[in-house]
């Protein structure tokens, strides 16, 4: 997992974005 803008900003971007939403929803799952 890329972790700096190295890898491409936009890439980190929606990894982080998608991560939001999968905590988003097992919080809602709970």
């Amino acid at each position: 997992m890329c972790v700096t803008c190295e890898c491409g900003c936009k890439n980190y971007d929606t990894l982080k974005r998608n991560q939001q939403m999968l905590i988003i929803l097992t919080k809602l799952v709970k």
